[in-house]
């Protein structure tokens, strides 16, 4: 009976397909099936549908569908942007072809699943147009195209998909189709990877990733960079785990001469830098930044990195990481502190009237939290009389990751000069800075990324407590 049933599901969903052919109905008709095959066959179809319509120009009144009512109620984060039919008909190949490689991987089929993936993303031959997987490369966005070839790599490396790209990510077999909710770039953790595939396989996809997201002749060479930068950091990161170091740091210097105003870039070799471990690496890493800033005028978030590891590099421990060593490195006692200080006050100055002159000298702990409460919205006393924007700058229009970065230069600011401030500052605790910015900002990643700053925050506040509590008990045994 339970075949008979199938057949039947079956013979309905190609009659409601046949007399209503849209992507919506096909992504319900996948849902409806319950076996591999009729789930693949499905999928292929929908394909279909896409071509078709791809033919027509890509003009549709369609919306993406809905969740089925049916499925549980999960947090799901916002929609990614769809604002064009052709951006609508890229992200729904994409959403189809990464529900055939989960499909697959479910199943236990990781060859086949490779094999989608790369009939689907390199060349059309004859063995991709039988298998309906030709024309997917061609109706991705440059977007799409760079995150399918990072979820390319990491099933090469891993044999499943990556959790950031799909929501909610299904812990049953065969549960396909799930909605592509969330398409930010990610790193591949290589070093992780219990198996790793062969490196010239590896070297391969990326060739082949580089060759098919930078393949516009029209565009500057710094242009092509920033179109595929998830893929050039992690091929840096992937050599450096498994090559010669000095050759990954040579490459990465040589495309930061190309394109110098590329953060990222400068970011990762700052990374790199400072995994070498010890002091003076750190050091090197610090002066990096600082150039990395005179080539990235108004990036806010290289100050704040400089700010850390200047911190860091006062209270250096060669075994500590980013999570333990936030809460524990602030002590406007030591030297170090006083020069975060002054990254954190050039890099709110650049925002204001006379940038950064001779008479910003003078300003203390408490104007400089003013300035930073006024440009992020916060209140002021009303007796504070604050300089004027620099031309162009208007705080409405500050968002994304420079609005995430300046709460976060915010909060360490707040966390340097509690003792000197104390009782003149609106927030009264680094909790109270953190708790107005993950509120004040309201996109799905710089909201999550405060939250984890937040958290790191309280994790080290703790452990300080631990470690004093431990030293006194110990003191107090040995007397």
């Amino acid at each position: 009976s339970g075949k008979r049933l199938s057949e039947e599901v079956d013979a309905l969903c190609l009659s409601a397909l046949t007399n209503c052919p849209s992507y919506t109905v096909a992504f319900e008709c996948v849902r409806a099936a319950k076996t591999y095959q009729s789930k693949r066959k499905w999928l292929k179809k929908t394909l279909g549908i896409l071509k078709q319509q791809s033919t027509a120009n890509g003009k549709t009144s369609e919306t993406s569908p809905s969740p089925s009512p049916s499925s549980p109620s999960l947090p799901t984060p916002p929609p990614p942007s769809l604002s064009s039919p052709t951006l609508l008909s890229s992200h729904r190949h994409l959403e189809v072809l990464l529900n055939l490689v989960l499909l697959d991987q479910l199943c236990g089929r990781p060859d086949i699943a490779e094999r989608d993936f790369l009939l689907s993303l390199s060349s059309p031959s004859l063995a991709s147009r039988i298998e309906g997987l030709d024309h997917i490369l061609a109706s991705l966005s440059e977007d799409d195209k760079v995150l399918a070839f990072l979820c390319y790599l990491h099933f090469t490396c891993f044999k499943c998909l990556p959790h950031s790209s799909l929501f909610p990510y299904p812990s049953s077999d065969c549960s396909p189709p799930i909605r592509v909710v969330t398409k930010a770039p990610f790193e591949i953790p290589w070093s992780s990877s219990n198996c790793p595939p062969p490196h010239d396989q590896v070297m391969l996809i990326f060739k082949l990733a580089l060759d098919k997201c930078t393949g516009d002749t029209g565009l500057a060479s710094s242009a092509r960079i920033r179109q595929c930068l998830p893929i050039y950091c992690n091929l840096f990161l992937y050599e450096v785990s498994h090559s010669d170091q000095s050759k990954t740091f040579k490459s990465l210097s040589r495309i930061l001469q190309m394109c110098p105003e590329v953060e990222e870039l400068w970011l990762l070799l700052s990374r790199l830098e400072e995994a070498k471990g010890g002091l003076d690496n750190l050091r090197c890493s610090i002066n990096t930044l600082t150039s990395a800033i005179i080539n990235c005028p108004g990036s806010v978030g290289l100050y704040y990195r400089v700010a850390l590891l200047e911190m860091r590099a006062s209270s250096f421990n060669p075994t500590a990481t980013d999570t333990v060593t936030e809460g524990l490195l602030c002590s406007s006692n030591n030297p170090n502190s006083l020069q975060a200080f002054e990254i954190l006050k050039a890099c709110v100055l650049q925002f204001y009237e006379g940038g950064q002159g001779e008479k910003d000298a003078a300003v203390g702990p408490s104007d400089v939290l003013m300035l930073y409460r006024k440009l992020l919205g916060q209140m002021i006393p009303y007796n504070y009389v604050a300089p004027r924007f620099a031309v162009g700058v208007d705080p409405k229009n500050i968002a994304g990751h420079t609005l995430v970065s300046l709460w976060m230069c915010y909060c360490l600011l707040v966390e340097l000069t509690q003792d000197e401030v104390s009782g003149e500052c609106f927030h009264s605790s680094v909790e109270d800075a953190f708790e107005s910015a993950v509120h004040s900002v309201h996109d799905w990643d710089g909201t999550r990324t405060l939250w984890l700053k937040y958290l790191a925050y309280l994790r080290g506040k703790c452990l300080k407590t631990w470690i004093s509590r431990d030293f006194k008990v110990c003191t107090c045994s040995r007397m």
